[in-house]
């Protein structure tokens, strides 16, 4: 210590040079030397005990000091230590400083300098310093340009009183901000190095390389830093005079770009700042120097640290530079703001021709690029930025722009995550624009309301011809794209709006639309909400429409009062012949209004009011019409109520010599049972038009067979008749058989769903062998054994007309197998064989395979459920391997093992045609499945496969996983019950992430959890096709409803969930419910099973209250009571969209439950 030095007394010391020096030290020297004129020290530090001796009482008083220079080479102190360090040499004349910091501080600051100087220095003349500091972007500076740092020094002290000029830069590539008095004095050879590689040295070689210079400056070659030797060439340094710098003199207060000087031309136009950490603050003074520049074309100033503050700092000076024509900003942290500002520059600044900002944060950045496509290409038409994720500013940026667009008449934004805000700017776009002709929207977040926003604006645009808006979130959109489309073809003869939630109003659109059409001919308008006021729209255009024909508006809400409308049309309209109003609400009232205007219409050939309100009154209405109309020749009168009543009275019609038009009558579920019948047959026997009837459902189980077959002896028009579950006897197809004997005319007949046993498949059977006119059986449900089989071969043996046989659900065994196989060696006509469930066994498959050698006709088989073993299979695959008719094949429920698994798979090597195979619980394992997965690498037909219930596990899931990430034709996927745990529902999630085929895929009780659900979730925000996935007894909980939450608010293209019999609870329930407020494709969601109580279905009503997609929800089996059940009462009395609600099981009691029947009941008429 310098305390503890013997001083000599009255020492005559006039300069003193010396290393390191505390302030202490410093403060105990002068003191000890009052004869010291110049005092020189490398450097000056401050340590925590030596601040703390300076704050006492001794330090305060200067000293008796006559020092007139003081040189500080290395000063580490801060603002306070100096100015009280400077205090004790009050009549200091020079002083020379040199700082390192590693942040900005006050001791930088020109302002806190001046105070200093002139409150404890007042006779200083001469003051040369140095300063320098390290920046970052990650080192929390404030936020100083140079210019700002420069500003105190222009104060009239510095200028005008002392004189003193000072300098900052930036050195851009090293991040080093450095203050200096000009010119540069210094007193030590080393202090070159303050001009160049000295600012990059870490202290403690800083030091080394001083105190070397002082020895042996010009002999230094390396410095020692431990154990390792390093030249300063080996260091990395840089002189700064051949570094790139922006520089700015208190003198002009002019920001300048300083490079090297050089000869190489391509150094003056291209200025490369890339990977050197460059922030807002350093672009702020590289864009103030760029202003001045006209010499550099090219700036890279990629992989820095710039934000949004510094692209408004380039963008500013890219209204005044007229030199720069490229930019490289890419992999830069440029935000949807910064993106702004640069586009608002570009208004102004007309020589900037590229501009990168690849790898940006903002989603908007991509635009700008686009945007200078646009300006520097005159003959660009059509602009591409679809699957860009141009994000919210992105898309307003550009509809801004193109409203001054000139060229541009094609528009590709498809696939970037546009929303109902976001679609708004381009909607507005639409409004007045005169040049864009064709815009595609497809694939992007657009809800109702935003095809709303579309469709507003549309009306003021008479230019676009195409919209595309395909799978966004809602039916609506596609709506907008069929107006878009209407107006732009004048010659268009079919319009479908189907499915689209189109309401009254709407209507009024499609009719501007279409008011210079004139080829109209028919219109598909079914399952929206059109009522009274749409058909008023719909009528007044219809009146001067000559060329319609069709028109269906089933699925609407017309009921009584719509059929006002309906009247008007069916009156005035002269070319309509198809109208199907099903499904409506239309009672007898409104039937009768129709059926006024029935008698006076000629044209109408076709028409559908199944599934209204309709009982014997208003088919007596209809009857009587029927008289007086000379066209109809189809009427489908289905689940409606008219029982025994009103089939008299419609037989009455039949009988009725004047009716030579009908010739289809639908009647299944309508009650009429034997009675109704007998008076059906009764005019069946006289009437000569009508050839197909559908009596099905309509509880005859008496004599109305008889009746029937009776009428059919005679009848020699009927061509089809379905006469399903009525509970028909062997005896009664006695009756039926001897009818078909003299029966020439009928090619179908469906018996399904009745019991006619092997003795009624003898009398039809031996009926039919001579027949030539039935090409269609259905005997499916009907207690059918091998003797019946033996029936139906012999008349496979005869009949040559017979192209589909369904005995599915009997019991024809091997034998019955054998019987159908004989006769197929000599049938040549049949193309569709079902045989499910009839345990035939392999012996049976083997006499079926060996037929399938030879057959050349038969497309389809259906063998699930079988009892079939591998040898089974292997008698298939052997086959069918050169076959080249069969497409489908029904092998599941069979027990064929991996061994037949393996067969199989030699048949997919080789065959062409097959396209579906169904496989399920047949026990086929890992081993099967890496047999069928190996065969469909190389398969290019199949494209659906059901395994479900076949134990494949992980590594089943593994490989058929590696098919999905190649496979192109697979749509179908059915993996249910086959123990996929999280390691497989992690790869098929990934392969799931680049499919693009596959449409549907079940994976019910796998049991991979919440874990397994995350991976699907993950496939699900980019996979594009999926629309049905079945999640089903998985054990999915809180976790896993949280990421499905997730998924659902992103995924636009899933319309079926499957989750029931999962563990989700109340607190599940609500995350799926918070989902589901904002979800606008998903149609069916099945929760059953769930344990979702009165709160949970609380959470739903919520969702319910804003969802408009959904329509079937299965709640059943969850624990819900009476509350729940009337919050979804209430519920149902606003959501017009659900029609299907399960409550099956759960505890609510019949007062609610009748509640929700009868709220469900009347959307359902």
């Amino acid at each position: 210590m310098a305390r503890g030095i013997s001083w000599p007394i009255q020492w005559k010391l006039r300069h003193l040079e010396i290393g390191i020096c505390t302030s202490s030290q410093y403060h105990t020297i002068i003191e000890q030397t009052p004869h010291l004129q110049t005092f020189v020290m490398e450097d000056c530090v401050g340590y925590l005990e030596d601040s703390r001796m300076m704050t006492s009482r001794s330090f305060d008083q200067p000293c008796a000091s006559i020092l007139k220079s003081l040189t500080i080479m290395s000063c580490s102190l801060c603002l306070e230590e100096l100015e009280l360090l400077l205090s004790w040499t009050p009549i200091l004349i020079h002083l020379e400083l040199v700082f390192h910091r590693d942040l900005f501080d006050s001791v930088l600051d020109g302002s806190c300098l001046e105070q200093i100087i002139k409150s404890k220095l007042p006779l200083l003349r001469q003051f040369t310093f140095f300063f320098s500091y390290k920046y970052s972007s990650q080192s929390g500076n404030p936020s100083n340009s140079i210019k700002s740092i420069i500003a105190p020094f222009r104060a009239p002290f510095w200028l005008e009183e002392k004189r003193w000029y000072v300098t900052c830069d930036r050195v851009l590539e090293m991040q080093i901000v450095r203050i200096y008095t000009i010119p540069v004095k210094v007193r030590h050879e080393s202090t070159l190095w303050y001009d160049n590689s000295f600012d990059y040295m870490p202290f403690h070689l800083r030091r080394l390389y001083l105190r070397a210079s002082n020895t042996a400056f010009s002999n230094l070659n390396h410095v020692f830093t431990g154990e390792h030797s390093v030249t300063l060439s080996e260091y990395g340094m840089k002189y700064v005079n051949n570094l790139i710098r922006c520089e700015i003199s208190s003198t002009d207060y002019i920001c300048r770009l300083i490079r090297a000087s050089s000869n190489k031309t391509n150094e003056d136009i291209i200025l490369d700042l890339s990977k050197c950490n460059i922030d807002n603050n350093a672009v702020e003074d590289l864009a103030d120097a760029l202003e001045q520049d006209n010499t550099c074309i090219t700036l890279n100033l990629s992989k820095n640290s710039i934000q949004d503050i510094g692209a408004q700092y380039l963008a500013n000076m890219l209204e005044h530079n007229t030199t720069l024509n490229a930019i490289d900003l890419s992999g830069n942290r440029i935000g949807d703001l910064g993106t702004q500002f640069l586009v608002e520059c570009l208004k102004y600044n007309t020589t900037l021709m590229k501009l990168n900002l690849n790898g940006n944060s903002g989603q908007s950045c991509l635009i700008v690029e686009a945007i200078l496509k646009i300006r520097t290409d005159r003959t660009l038409t059509t602009l591409d930025i679809s699957s860009t994720r141009i994000g919210n500013m992105g898309v307003e940026i550009l509809a801004n722009y193109l409203k001054f667009n000139t060229t541009i008449t094609v528009l590709n934004i498809s696939n970037n995550n546009i929303d109902d805000t976001e679609v708004q700017y381009v909607a507005n776009l639409l409004k007045d624009d005169k040049i864009l002709n064709s815009i595609d929207l497809s694939n992007n977040l657009i809800g109702d309301q935003g095809a709303r926003y579309l469709l507003e604006n549309l009306e003021h645009n008479t230019t676009l011809l195409t919209l595309k808006l395909g799978k966004n979130k809602t039916p609506y959109c596609i709506f907008v794209e069929n107006i878009v489309k209407i107006r732009g073809d004048r010659t268009l003869t079919t319009v479908d709006i189907s499915h689209h939630r189109s309401e009254d109003d709407d209507v009024r659109l499609i009719i501007t639309a279409l008011k210079d059409n004139k080829a109209l001919v028919s219109m598909n308008m079914s399952k929206n909400q059109i009522g009274y006021l749409g058909l008023q729209h719909l009528t007044i255009f219809l009146r001067h429409t000559m060329t319609f024909t069709i028109l269906d508006l089933s699925t609407n809400q017309i009921d009584n009062k719509g059929t006002e409308a309906l009247v008007s049309i069916l009156r005035n309209l002269m070319t309509l012949t198809t109208l199907n109003i099903s499904n409506n609400q239309i009672s007898n009232h409104g039937i009768h209004a129709i059926t006024d205007a029935l008698k006076y219409n000629k044209t109408l050939t076709k028409l559908d009011i199944s599934s209204n309100q309709i009982d014997a009154s208003g088919a007596q209405y209809l009857a009587e019409a029927l008289q007086y109309n000379q066209s109809i020749a189809s009427l489908n009168m289905s689940n409606n109520s008219i029982g025994p009543e009103g089939a008299q009275f419609f037989a009455n019609t039949l009988q009725n010599a004047h009716i030579q038009t009908l010739n289809e009558l639908i009647m299944s579920n309508n009650r009429i049972d034997d009675i109704g019948v007998q008076y059906l047959s009764d005019a069946l026997k006289e009437n000569t038009t009508l050839t197909i009837i559908d009596l099905s459902s309509n509880q005859i189980v008496g004599q109305g067979i008889l009746h029937l077959a009776d009428a059919l002896k005679n009848n020699t028009t009927l061509t089809a008749l379905y006469y399903r579950n009525n509970r028909m006897q062997s005896i009664d197809t006695k009756y039926l058989a001897d009818a078909l004997k003299c029966n020439n005319s009928l090619t179908l007949l469906s018996l399904q769903c009745n019991e006619i046993g092997d003795d009624g498949a003898m009398h039809l059977g031996d009926a039919l062998k001579n027949n030539k006119t039935l090409t269609t059986l259905h005997f499916y449900d009907n207690i059918i054994g091998a003797v019946g089989a033996k029936h139906f071969g012999d008349l496979l043996c005869h009949n040559t007309t017979l192209t589909t046989l369904v005995l599915g659900f009997n019991q024809i065994g091997s034998r019955g197998a054998q019987h159908l196989a004989d006769a197929l060696q000599r049938n040549t006509t049949l193309t569709t064989l079902h045989l499910k469930y009839n345990g035939i066994g392999d012996v049976g498959v083997q006499y079926l395979a060996d037929t399938l050698h030879h057959n050349t006709v038969l497309t389809t088989l259906y063998l699930s459920g079988n009892d079939n073993k591998n040898g089974g299979a292997k008698y298939l695959a052997d086959a069918l391997q050169h076959n080249i008719t069969l497409t489908t094949l029904h092998f599941g429920e069979n027990s064929i093992g991996a061994l037949g698994a393996q067969h199989l798979s030699n048949l997919l090597r080789h065959n062409t045609t097959i396209t579906t195979l169904f496989l399920g619980y047949s026990g086929i394992g890992q081993r099967g499945t890496q047999h069928l997965a190996d065969a469909l690498q190389h398969n290019t037909t199949l494209t659906t496969l059901d395994l479900e219930y076949n134990g494949i596990g992980d590594a089943g899931a593994h490989y058929l996983a590696a098919v999905l990430l190649h496979n192109t034709v697979l749509t179908i996927l059915n993996l249910s019950g086959n123990e996929i745990k999280n390691g497989g529902a992690q790869v098929l999630g990934n392969a799931l992430q680049h499919n693009i085929t596959l449409t549907t895929l079940y994976l019910y009780e796998n049991n991979f959890g919440d874990l397994g659900t995350e991976y699907l979730c993950d496939a699900l925000q980019h996979n594009r096709t999926l629309i049905t996935l079945q999640l089903g007894l998985n054990y999915i909980e809180l976790v896993g409803a949280q990421h499905l939450s997730d998924v659902l608010q992103r995924n636009t293209t899933l319309t079926t969930l499957d989750l029931r019999h999962n563990e989700l609870g109340e607190l599940g329930t609500q995350h799926l419910s918070d989902a589901l407020q904002h979800n606008k494709t998903l149609t069916t969601i099945d929760l059953s099973e769930n344990e979702i109580g009165d709160v949970g279905a609380q959470y739903l009503c919520n969702a319910l209250q804003h969802n408009t997609t959904l329509t079937t929800i299965n709640l059943s089996e969850n624990e819900i009571g009476d509350a729940g059940a009337q919050c979804l009462g209430n519920v149902l009395q606003h959501n017009t969209t659900l029609i299907r609600l399960n409550l099956q099981r759960n505890y609510i009691g019949d007062d609610a439950m009748y509640m929700i029947k009868e709220l469900l009941g009347r959307r359902s008429q």
